[in-house]
Parts: structure tokens; C-alpha cells; sequence
């Protein structure tokens, strides 16, 4: 199978709290994270279908002081596994995802491309 990932992801082990459309709410777990999407695995995966957009939060720190927020479409779900793709999120949420992705690969320059690449479409 082709490598069809465009940006780098990093290993990540952090909680997510998802809401579906229908105001449903479930908690999963982040297994990779990058500036476009996350790969996580849900406790029940009857919750999220492809194509359903989500409301999601990251929470990076426990006393939920430290997050970031936005929108996302589930592109791919296999199991308990789901591909999210972020689809929108605030200008500071980005901020702090990119930095906290640059911190976490320790190579800034391959992310700084990454985020031209995003710019430029």
C-alpha cells in the first residue's frame, strides 16, 4: 500500500473528548498527531462513522487549562481505530498544535515546510 500522508505525525498519548452532530459525547485516545489530523482509537467504535464531523478537544494538560479545540471529519475507521482530519480550528489552537508538534519531532525545519505546503494548499 502507498504512503498516502503528506505531513509528519508524532507519537502522542493524550486524551480527546469528541461530540458528533447529534450532541453525543465519547472520550479516545490519541495514538499519532499531526498539523492536519490524528489517527485515535475509540472505547466504542459504533461512535464516530467516516464522514461524520466531529467537535473535538485536546486536552494537554489535567487541569484543562491547556487545549486546543476544533473541527474534524472522520476520513477513515478501522475497528476501534479512526483517521481524523482537521477541518477547522482557531488560529491560536493552530499555534499551539504546530509548536507542540515542532517541540515533539525535533526537527523544525521539516515542519516549517510542512506548514508552507499547508499555506499554499
Amino acid at each position: 500500500m502507498r504512503e498516502r500522508r503528506r505531513f509528519t505525525r508524532i507519537p502522542f498519548d493524550k486524551r480527546i473528548v469528541l461530540k458528533n452532530e447529534e450532541g453525543t459525547t465519547t472520550v479516545a485516545t490519541i495514538e499519532n498527531l499531526c498539523l492536519k489530523g490524528a489517527s485515535v482509537v475509540f472505547d466504542d467504535p459504533r461512535f464516530a462513522q467516516q464522514t461524520d464531523l466531529l467537535s473535538f478537544t485536546i486536552e494537554l494538560s489535567s487541569d484543562e487549562t491547556m487545549m486546543i479545540k476544533g473541527t474534524a471529519a472522520v476520513v477513515w475507521q478501522k475497528e476501534q481505530k479512526a483517521g481524523l482530519y482537521f477541518v477547522s480550528m482557531g488560529i491560536d489552537y493552530f499555534i499551539l498544535l504546530r509548536r507542540l508538534v515542532e517541540l515533539n519531532y525535533q526537527d523544525a525545519d521539516v515542519i516549517e515546510k510542512e506548514l508552507e505546503q499547508l499555506i499554499k494548499g
